[in-house]
């Protein structure tokens, strides 16, 4: 997919958004015409009595219902239409730096003990989050950050939202579809008041909806890192602490059985009675006196629905978009057992015709909040009894699906976040996830998501288990190197399609020193803070897990000599049969390191120059670094002669 495509599809929206307002105002106009038609046959027909002119009224009448209900319709479809254009403008935006203006940057999910995010910007202003996130709802945003995770949990899952993605990038007018309607929903919609007051279950939810089993050996001290954001949590809300939500109890069994009674026999007596005192054969006491009971009894339940009412009221307007978004997907045909498997859990238990009931019960919820409505809903025809009865049948008969739908919807949210890459990406590789075994990573033409495309310059890697060592001078592209491949890995444990041309790598749990400073508060210099980064690695290596270690100019906080001793000390500890260690370093010292467990070797970035300007090709080589350009930056800045 290119940028043409969606620039064209945002024209196209364009014109129809035009087309629409000048049909818009065209029925404005018609329906206020039809309108005061309407007064002046009323008017001539209370003067005449003629027959034909209240035959007109009425038909009048009916002409100007039909305008209004087309005018809401079209208003809709304005609405749709302006969430279409909307979407279409944020992919368009991931072409150029607009994108770092999207409101939703994930940084709640930045936690201390977790500075891969920070080092990999996973999370945070111009984050990969911020860039690939299209999820609306809380439990999307949270199931995402999960899926971002450095550690490799759930190959599986992996493998299916793999299959997921590449079929939603076949489907770019889909994909649009549905963001655009999401679109609509609250920003970070929540349903956990929803599924509480309903009594929704998040048990026995679909494979790609269950929390997935922890990182191993991640229940010791080195919980902080290896212990990360779950790859799935409680798709209900994204917290893992609801198990069964209990719903209130409105009315036990007798009661429900005389209710039901109740609401059926006054109703219908107050019917026979208003026909009795306007035919005069009864007093119009008895109609008051059935108004008054009516009135007392709603009075009495009240209390009961309040705590229903409110969460469904609400959400009347989230609900009927669910029911959109739930009909499209479950009308939709997929190839990919994932999407299949998502389906099928809508299916079960018919997700749209439930949520179309619940949608419209709201739609009681949110009127009852007028009084003149609540007051003649209650006194004619014990709306609120009629109301907690049909919330109880639904409770009984969908609830249990509740929570599995939501989830299904978070998961989507998640296909289609890390869909957007294969959108907007020119080129692009889904990597291929590599049995248990020893670390092994091979790619080429990898290129950082965050970097734009035509400005990326592509590098490879091609590593077993071992130590890289590499120097280059100053801004050549050491660091961007790191978190190129880092984040790449990360990328491909969530199932997302990563930059490049070929990508293979086996699972490897990720740690980083990269983004290393002091910190006042607790008293830590920065090469206090790296080594306790690096004590980390160590610790979490007695695991004998694979490990993919990425250290950016180690110990970098400290004088040279020092650096040095502990650079070469940390170097060789970090090197092993289990593994795969990138570090970069100016200390061209540390590129005679060896090592009996697994080999070190020596990679590097250069430049040359041309005409006074230094250029660097950002292109990683085999061997040691023969240049230097520190002394050359400090003089083209005026400090030296």
């Amino acid at each position: 997919m290119n940028k043409l495509f969606f620039q064209a599809a945002r024209e196209t929206d364009l014109a129809e958004k035009r087309r629409l307002s000048r049909q818009s105002q065209v029925l404005s106009w018609l329906r206020l015409f039809i309108f005061f038609l309407l007064l002046l046959t009323l008017a001539a027909a209370w003067d005449t009595n003629a027959l034909w002119l209240l035959l007109l009224a009425a038909a009048l009448a009916l002409t100007f219902a039909a305008l209004l209900r087309r005018h809401n319709r079209l208003g809709e479809q304005r609405i749709l239409l302006e969430s279409h254009i909307a979407t279409l403008s944020n992919f368009l935006a991931r072409f150029s730096c607009e994108w770092q203006s999207f409101p939703v940057t994930g940084s709640e999910h930045l936690r201390d003990d977790l500075p891969q995010a920070q080092d990999l910007s996973l999370f945070g202003p111009a984050s990969i989050y911020q860039y690939i996130c299209a999820a609306r709802t809380k439990a999307g945003r949270d199931r995402l950050a999960a899926a971002l995770s450095p550690f490799p949990r759930n190959r599986t899952l992996a493998k299916k939202r793999q299959a997921a993605v590449k079929e939603l990038i076949a489907r770019p007018l889909l994909v649009l579809e549905l963001e655009a309607a999401a679109a609509l929903l609250p920003n970070g919609h929540d349903t956990k008041p929803l599924l509480t007051v309903l009594g929704a279950k998040s048990t026995d939810m679909p494979m790609c909806c269950r929390p997935a089993e922890p990182a191993p050996g991640t229940a010791s001290e080195t919980e902080n890192d290896a212990a990360a954001v779950s790859d799935a949590p409680n798709p209900t809300d994204g917290n893992d602490n609801i198990e069964t939500a209990s719903a209130p109890a409105f009315l036990n069994q007798r009661q429900r059985a005389g209710t039901a009674f109740i609401s059926w026999v006054l109703p219908s007596s107050l019917l026979l009675a208003l026909v009795g005192a306007a035919m005069q054969l009864i007093v119009w006491e008895i109609p008051t006196a059935i108004i008054l009971i009516q009135l007392i009894l709603s009075l009495l339940l009240g209390k009961r629905t309040a705590a229903t009412q409110k969460p469904l009221a609400d959400m009347h307007r989230e609900l009927h978009l669910y029911e959109m978004l739930f009909s499209r997907l479950e009308e939709s045909t997929f190839q990919s057992s994932e999407l299949k498997s998502l389906q099928e859990t809508l299916h079960d238990g018919e997700a749209t015709r439930s949520l179309r009931r619940l949608a419209s019960l709201a739609d009681y919820a949110n009127t009852r909040h007028n009084i003149i409505f609540l007051l003649l809903s209650n006194a004619l025809y014990l709306g609120d009894l009629h109301f907690a009865r049909r919330v109880l049948n639904w409770q009984e008969k969908a609830s249990r699906h509740l929570g599995k739908w939501l989830a299904v919807w978070a998961e989507i949210e998640v296909l289609l976040s890390l869909a957007s890459i294969g959108l907007v990406r020119e080129k692009y590789v889904f990597p291929e996830l590599l049995e248990e075994g020893g670390p092994r990573l091979e790619a080429s033409g990898l290129t950082h998501l965050l970097i734009p495309e035509e400005n990326a310059v592509p590098n490879g890697i091609e590593a077993a288990a071992g130590t890289r060592i590499i120097t280059g001078s100053n801004m050549s592209g050491k660091t961007t190197y790191l978190r190129t491949i880092a984040s790449a890995c990360v990328l491909a444990f969530a199932g997302a399609p990563v930059p490049g041309e070929a990508m293979r790598l086996s699972p490897l749990y990720i740690f980083t020193s990269i983004r290393v400073t002091d910190d006042a508060a607790h008293g830590l210099s920065t090469f206090y803070a790296e080594i306790l980064r690096i004590k980390n690695m160590m610790t979490f290596k007695e695991k004998s897990l694979p490990m993919l270690i990425v250290i950016d100019e180690i110990f970098k906080g400290t004088n040279s000599a020092d650096r040095l001793v502990g650079a070469k000390e940390a170097i060789q500890r970090l090197t092993g049969p289990l593994f795969l260690t990138l570090v970069s370093t100016h200390d061209f010292e540390l590129c005679n390191i060896k090592s009996d467990s697994a080999p070190i070797t020596n990679w590097h970035f250069e430049e040359s120059y041309e005409d006074g300007k230094i250029l660097f090709d950002y292109k990683i080589k085999e061997g040691r670094c023969t240049t230097r350009n520190a002394q050359y930056l400090l003089k083209m800045a005026g400090i030296m002669e």
